[in-house]
This record gives structure tokens, C-alpha cells and sequence, in this order.
């Protein structure tokens, strides 16, 4: 998955910020159960900050990330 993100922030060149959390600390962990995860997940906000879209696991597809980015970029045009 952390390809793929990397991949897309490139590709989508100062629209997306991506940040890749160690999910073994501490607060990491308080971090992905407090977003409803097991493990593992990708959250997308916009660009004040609201949650738009969240995805559990760590063996996410592109097919899966690109639509919850592309979902949370239209959501944030209001469309």
C-alpha cells in the first residue's frame, strides 16, 4: 500500500499530502482504534481537515485508495 500512496502523491502533485504512520507505537495504535480499525487502515481528509473517506486494512488495492481519494476530492468540490 505504501507504494501505491506514494505513487498517487506524485501523481497528484500538491492536491495530496500522504503521511504513513508506524502503526506499531503507542499512540499510533490509540490512533487506528479510535478510527473503528483492527490493524491497519488509510484515512482521507480534505483539505480543511474533515474525514472523507476510510478504508480498513493494510492489503488495500489502488483501485480501492484511488476511489476513496477521488470520492473525497469531488465530495470536497461538493459534487
Amino acid at each position: 500500500m505504501t507504494a501505491i500512496v506514494n505513487g498517487l502523491e506524485q501523481e497528484y502533485n500538491g492536491i495530496l499530502d500522504c503521511d504513513i504512520q508506524d502503526a506499531t507505537t503507542e499512540e499510533s495504535r490509540a490512533r487506528i482504534q479510535g478510527f473503528g480499525f483492527a490493524n491497519h487502515g488509510l484515512v482521507v481528509f480534505d483539505r480543511s481537515g474533515t474525514l472523507r473517506a476510510k478504508l480498513d486494512g493494510h492489503m488495500l488495492g489502488e483501485r480501492e485508495i484511488r476511489a476513496a481519494i477521488e470520492t473525497a476530492l469531488q465530495e470536497e468540490k461538493g459534487g
